[in-house]
This record gives C-alpha cells, sequence and structure tokens, in this order.
C-alpha cells in the first residue's frame, strides 16, 4: 500500500485489505456515522466476491484438466491414425493414388494432416472404411475400425468438454471481475470518507488496515481541539508629511 492508499491491484490481496477495512467499520463506523458503508453490507459483498473467486478458480483448474485431456486425446488419435495409414501403404502403395480415396485420404496425399477438423474427418472415413473393409484391420496391431472408433469418441468427449469447461470459465470470471468493481468502489467511499472525517496524524486509519495519508482531504478539527483560526495580516501604515501634520494641529 502506498501512502495515497491505492488499492492493490491483485485479488487476493484485495480482499485481505477488505476483510481490514470490514474489521475498521465494526470497530469505528457507527462512532465516525459512516452510514453510506454499513459493515453488513461491505461483509455481504466481500464474501460474494470471494465465492465468485473460489469458483473462478474451480472452473480454470477444470479447464486446464480439460485441457490436458483433449491433448492426450489427439495423441491417441494421431498416434491410431499414423499406425493405420503404415498399415495402408501395404495394400494401397506408397505414394497416394486413387486407391487411397476409399479410405478418406481426398488430400492427394497420405500423411496425416496435423490441423484438428482435417484430422477428424480423417478419422472418421477411415474407421468407416474399416467398418466396411474388415480384411484391411490387423487384430494383433489394434488397427481396427472397433479400436479406432473408440479413440476417435474419446476425441470428441474431450473437445465437448474443453469447450464447456472455456465456457464456464469465461462466465465465472465474468462474475468475478463485477463483484471485484463492485467491492472495490466501496472501499475507495471509505478511503475518501475518512479522508474527510479523521485527520492523517489519526490512528484509526491503522485499524482498517490502511496508511495515514500524507496530506487531508479537509478533515473536520478532532474533538476537544478548537479550529486554528487563520492569521490576519496587518497592513502597515505609511508616516504622515509634514504638512499634513500642521493642518491638523491647526
Amino acid at each position: 500500500m502506498k501512502a495515497d492508499n491505492t488499492l492493490p491491484s491483485g485479488i487476493h490481496e484485495l480482499m485481505n485489505l477488505a476483510g481490514d477495512i470490514a474489521e475498521g467499520l465494526r470497530r469505528h463506523g457507527p462512532f465516525l456515522k459512516m452510514t453510506q458503508v454499513p459493515e453488513a453490507e461491505f461483509r455481504a459483498l466481500l464474501e460474494r466476491l470471494r465465492h465468485a473467486e473460489t469458483l473462478y478458480s474451480e472452473a480454470r483448474v477444470a479447464k486446464a484438466i480439460a485441457g490436458g485431456e483433449s491433448t492426450a486425446a489427439n495423441a491417441a488419435l494421431t498416434k491410431w491414425l499414423v499406425r493405420t495409414r503404415g498399415m495402408l501403404t501395404i495394400d494401397f502403395g506408397q505414394r497416394w493414388s486413387e486407391r487411397w480415396l476409399q479410405a478418406g485420404f481426398n488430400h492427394r496425399r497420405t500423411n496425416v494432416p496435423k490441423r484438428m477438423e482435417p484430422r477428424i474427418a480423417l478419422a472418421r472415413s477411415v474407421v468407416d472404411f474399416l467398418g466396411r473393409h474388415p480384411e484391411h484391420e490387423r487384430l494383433l496391431d489394434k488397427i481396427t475400425g472397433k479400436s479406432g472408433r473408440a479413440s476417435l469418441d474419446r476425441m470428441l468427449e474431450a473437445q465437448r468438454a474443453l469447450r464447456e469447461a472455456k465456457a464456464s470459465c469465461i462466465a465465472r470470471k465474468k462474475v468475478r471481475d463485477a463483484t471485484e468493481r463492485a467491492l472495490r468502489r466501496k472501499m475507495r467511499q471509505v478511503v475518501v470518507i475518512l479522508g474527510v472525517t479523521i485527520r492523517p496524524e489519526d490512528a484509526r486509519w491503522l485499524d482498517f488496515g490502511l496508511n495515514r495519508p500524507l496530506r487531508s482531504l479537509g478533515a473536520r478539527p478532532v474533538a476537544g481541539q478548537p479550529a486554528e483560526l487563520p492569521a490576519i495580516e496587518t497592513l502597515p501604515v505609511a508616516p504622515a508629511s509634514p504638512a499634513l501634520s500642521q493642518a491638523v494641529a491647526a
């Protein structure tokens, strides 16, 4: 915290400070007549942010897990396609020809596509081909339509789960961010109210978890101490001229 009581940028540091401010409101809010920020309302807002942050953290973990499963499923499907392609070269030859079209290799090459969508489309075609032509399967090597379908279904399910996890993460972040902004507004309001209610040297700043500011925002005089009166400047009087003095004397 800086001397001007700038709020922390980090969410956890912000919630820690909000907890101190809530305690300050409990101890001094009624005596300072801080009716604009009731303690109960402030604590409820803080609890909503804590809950929203917990849900967002859970969503981030779920997204990471879904991402890991998607990566693993993609690797498994790619491995199956590469092995199946190698098996098909025995029947169709190393170089691409129209014979490869029946297995779904319609991109005029025998390689497994690097992009996700073409790779999934190829997997569907190869699975269908092996289902229609079991003579091309290799049971011992698990190059079958059934094993390919299992890998493909795992990949599709992993993609679906990842999309849902990403959407949930975005939605929960929006809720968390909105709640954080609302709490920040209340916290700034507390700082401003204290700035016009108590003096910078007042120890109650520390009870709110805040620093004593470098200057006052126009605080009222501390109870029991008279307000300082502004000094009145005395204007100098010019000495009277001799002619004026004689006229007055006459």
